[in-house]
Order: C-alpha cells, then sequence, then structure tokens
C-alpha cells in the first residue's frame, strides 16, 4: 500500500507542476514580456503582412489556453495515472525544440531586417527550460522506474498528439481569420525593443 501511495503521489506532483509551470508559461508568452503571437505569426511566413492576426489572433490564442489549462485540470483531479504523465510528457518533448527552433528563426528573421538580436530568447522560453525541461526529466526518471509497457507509451504518445491537436491545431484552423476584428493591439511585448511597426497593409478598416 505504501508502494502504491508513493507512486501515486509521484504522478500528482508531476501533473500538479506541470499545472502550475503551464500558467507561467502562458503569462510569459502572453504578458511577461509577452509577443509571442508575433513570433508565431512571423516565423512560419516572415513576408505576412498580418501579423497582428493572422493565424493567430487575440481570440483563437485565449481558445487555445483555455483548453490546455482545463485538460490538464482534468486530468489533475479525475486522471492521475501513467498514462497522463506520459501525455504531458509528449507535450513537453514537442514544447521546448518548438521554442528553441523558433528562437533561431526568428533571431535569424530579425537579422534579416536589419534589427539586433543577440540570443534566440523568445517569449516561452525561460518557463520551458526552467519548468518544462525539469518537469520532462523528472517524469521520464518515474516512468522508467516504473517500468510501464510500450503499449502504455504507445497510448500515452496517441493521447499526447491528440491533446495538442484539439488544445492547439484545432482552435488555430477554426478561428484562422485574416478579417477577424480579435487584433493585437497592445503593442508586440518582447519584440517591441526591436521597433516593430504594424505594416500598414494590416490595418483593419
Amino acid at each position: 500500500m505504501s508502494k502504491l501511495m508513493t507512486i501515486w503521489f509521484k504522478i500528482w506532483l508531476c501533473v500538479i507542476s506541470f499545472l502550475a509551470i503551464l500558467v507561467i508559461h502562458i503569462i510569459e508568452e502572453g504578458t511577461l514580456p509577452g509577443g509571442f503571437f508575433y513570433m508565431y505569426n512571423t516565423v512560419f511566413n516572415p513576408d505576412n503582412a498580418l501579423y497582428d492576426r493572422y493565424p493567430i489572433n487575440r481570440f483563437s490564442e485565449m481558445i487555445e489556453n483555455f483548453f490546455g489549462v482545463i485538460a490538464c485540470t482534468i486530468c489533475f483531479w479525475f486522471f492521475s495515472n501513467t498514462l497522463t504523465v506520459i501525455l504531458w510528457f509528449v507535450v513537453c518533448l514537442v514544447e521546448i525544440p518548438g521554442h528553441l527552433v523558433t528562437g533561431i528563426k526568428i533571431k535569424h528573421i530579425l537579422e534579416s531586417k536589419g534589427k539586433t538580436k543577440r540570443t534566440i530568447y523568445n517569449p516561452g522560453l525561460v518557463s520551458d527550460m526552467l519548468g518544462f525541461l525539469p518537469v520532462a526529466i523528472v517524469m521520464f526518471y518515474n516512468l522508467i522506474r516504473t517500468e510501464i509497457s510500450w503499449y502504455q507509451w504507445i497510448e500515452g504518445v496517441i493521447l499526447g498528439i491528440v491533446m495538442m491537436l484539439i488544445c492547439i491545431q484545432i482552435p488555430d484552423k477554426i478561428f484562422m481569420n485574416k478579417n477577424t476584428r480579435n487584433v493585437y493591439t497592445e503593442g508586440y511585448g518582447y519584440f517591441d525593443k526591436f521597433d516593430i511597426q504594424p505594416d500598414k497593409r494590416s490595418v483593419h478598416k
């Protein structure tokens, strides 16, 4: 019984740690310092003139964050098990390299526009490296010690992919709209220092 309680506690701790870091991650991307939307809307298409609203806009980003927190909270309260840990471990494995790669890309994009950017920092990277990375390591360590089966790994990976589709990709596609009025109007957060100016072609009429 003691061993079972220890395993459950470790699972519970992993899930609640992920939830706490997720909230901090959302704050870093959107508010302190904020500006994630500019990077996301620019890095896949450097010539995008609608980076204040497309492909993601204020509403779609809100939906993504809401779904993410709700999904993690539900897992914490009702599904604290090994599959949940694998699920969020998979999310970490996508999230961390994602910010590293986009950080490198946005650095090159800004430099090609004559801006000076010395690091690959981007909104969300600090919470990734100081939050999600350590939690992912702890998750992996505990998963290995638990000696889970290969089909549990497969189930967890599939759940992780489905979760990212539901919380990120699907809302992005559904609410993607070049003519939306849910425009980012309060500056570019971290990227304000690079004197980013709204493209005249993107001004909503």
